[in-house]
């Protein structure tokens, strides 16, 4: 008889002692039914860990994409955003050319209307040194002692006396003046207003 013979053989025979109610060694039902379960049960922890292999190389796929698209590939901390300050070139003033006296003529004084940081040419009456400087409204002193250049010229040029200072003035607040004067001076002259000046002799 063959193996497959046996086994059937011993699958009838235990069906009958089912029947009859007599057990003559473990059924032959039962322990295919025990197998069975085992098989499931294998096969349910096979497809538990193949599914959290997969959770796993998705979660370290998607960090390694995140990590490559945000950093160029590269890991550690996050490089610090590059901030462009954006500069603005402050104009300088033009340079201030020098200046000589319209025989007969004065430049106009701008009055109270005199416009901060803007140079207006003065011609500085200098008989009774570079003291004091009357423009736009007020008298104004100098803030130091400036000594009067040689080779002036007068009211109607040069050599014609008294001593003119040509140059230009400009407010630099509203108690702050400054005298420029090239080709006749080296520095600007500082000035701020006075209410009471002395007479000049």
């Amino acid at each position: 008889m063959s193996g497959d013979e046996m086994a059937t053989e011993r699958l009838r025979a235990g069906m009958r002692d089912l029947v009859d109610g007599e057990r003559i060694g473990a059924a032959p039902v039962a322990e295919v039914i025990r197998r069975s379960r085992a098989r499931r049960r294998a096969v349910g922890a096979v497809a538990g860990v193949l599914a959290c292999s997969a959770v796993a190389v998705a979660v370290a796929l998607s960090v390694s994409v995140s990590a490559g698209g945000s950093g160029g590939g590269t890991t550690g901390p996050a490089a610090a955003p590059t901030t462009i300050e954006a500069t603005t070139a402050t104009p300088s003033a033009p340079a201030l050319a020098r200046r000589t006296v319209t025989p007969g003529t004065s430049p106009v004084d701008p009055g109270r209307a005199a416009v901060p940081g803007q140079a207006y040419p003065v011609d500085w009456g200098a008989h009774c040194g570079l003291g004091y400087l009357p423009f736009a409204g007020r008298m104004w002193r100098a803030d130091t002692l400036v000594e009067t250049p040689a080779g002036l010229p007068g009211p109607q040029g040069p050599n014609s006396g008294p001593p003119i200072l040509p140059g230009y003035a400009t407010p630099t607040s509203p108690d702050h003046l400054r005298f420029d004067a090239p080709g006749y001076l080296d520095r600007p002259i500082t000035l701020t207003p006075i209410e009471n000046p002395p007479l000049c002799d």
